[in-house]
């Protein structure tokens, strides 16, 4: 399996626009402008009927917009970095044990310390070097490679810390609902749609107009093996970092979902306001799950009556393992 799905010419760029690692180079409007004719016509949410929620956000026109961390998949948002590649301020040995002795003297003051702004960028492994080296050379000769090798240790450390630390922020800060392209897959009306006896919601993206945020902040998901790698990012100045990272972030998924054939609606909230309802758009059809009970199929039928929308549902093929839809209105 490759590390990747290759992306389509359009979202490569896309991808270019929205998420380049300089803010400087950020084209927002014509990343929207190519992306909007891809957005499917169609996108749907499955759903389980016994689920009091479910029915409520159909009836009501809302879905309950999630923050990754809440995903079933520990891999959801996540990213990685080397702390070696983050900018650091060039100083002397002097100057940081006196910047340590600022951190210590708000500390204990119960101050908040912010660290100065970065006007002479030296990257962190070569900083290091600048600092740690003087001081391991005055050790005597047995103690030096044990004191790099501790230093090397510390700073694998820091370093997980540091990718959990800010993967926990992402995820916790970001409000995502999730939608398929795919109305007949049987993983996902397995999985999401109440081993089928749910339902599934067709909302027609389609018709929504450029200006809607639904249909802007609309995403495809990608694929992916490995974590995505924000070291350039967080390599930028911070006048040129590009805020947009953790948006790129919540897109990317284990290839073990390509399946699904997701798009997401992406909000960047805080942690807040990550997990809440959002107004979605009238449906444009309902599916009942192909072993629906009879009560949940009259329902269904009543919920699209009075919607005047269109009733379907999902068909088991006797010939093969696929899923058809067929037309239930009557």
């Amino acid at each position: 399996m490759t590390e990747k799905m290759p992306l389509e010419s359009w979202q490569r760029t896309m991808v270019r626009c929205l998420f380049p690692y300089s803010a400087k180079r950020l084209r927002i409007e014509q990343a929207f402008m190519v992306k909007h004719p891809h957005v499917p016509a169609k996108l749907y949410k499955y759903r389980d009927f016994s689920n009091p929620y479910h029915r409520d956000g159909l009836e009501a026109d809302q879905q309950w917009f999630s923050s990754p961390n809440n995903f079933n998949d520990p891999f959801d948002t996540v990213t990685k970095f080397q702390t070696d590649r983050l900018p650091q301020q060039r100083q002397t040995l002097e100057e940081c044990l006196a910047e340590i002795e600022k951190i210590k003297n708000a500390e204990a003051s119960g101050e908040k310390w912010v660290p100065p702004k970065i006007t002479d960028p030296v990257c962190a492994q070569k900083w290091h070097a600048m600092i740690a080296e003087p001081l391991i050379e005055k050790l005597p000769a047995e103690q030096r490679q044990p004191m790099r090798e501790f230093i090397q240790s510390w700073k694998r450390k820091m370093n997980a810390e540091m990718i959990d630390s800010i993967s926990t922020f992402l995820r916790s800060g970001f409000s995502v609902l999730s939608l398929s392209a795919n109305p007949t897959s049987n993983l996902m009306w397995s999985h999401y749609g109440a081993s089928h006896t749910g339902f599934c919601i067709e909302y027609d993206f389609g018709s929504l107009p450029y200006s809607d945020l639904r249909k802007r902040l609309c995403f495809p998901v990608f694929y992916r093996n490995k974590r995505a790698d924000i070291s350039r990012y967080l390599a930028q100045p911070r006048d040129d970092y590009n805020n947009l990272v953790g948006n790129y972030l919540s897109l990317i998924k284990s290839s073990d979902w390509q399946y699904e054939k997701e798009w997401r609606i992406v909000h960047a909230i805080g942690p807040d306001h990550a997990n809440r309802s959002y107004d979605m758009p009238k449906p444009s059809a309902l599916i009942a799950g192909a072993s629906v009970s009879d009560d949940d199929l009259k329902y269904a039928r009543a919920f699209c009556e009075e919607r005047k929308i269109p009733l379907q549902q999902a068909l088991l093929s006797t010939e093969d393992m696929t899923v058809s839809l067929a037309d239930h209105s009557k």
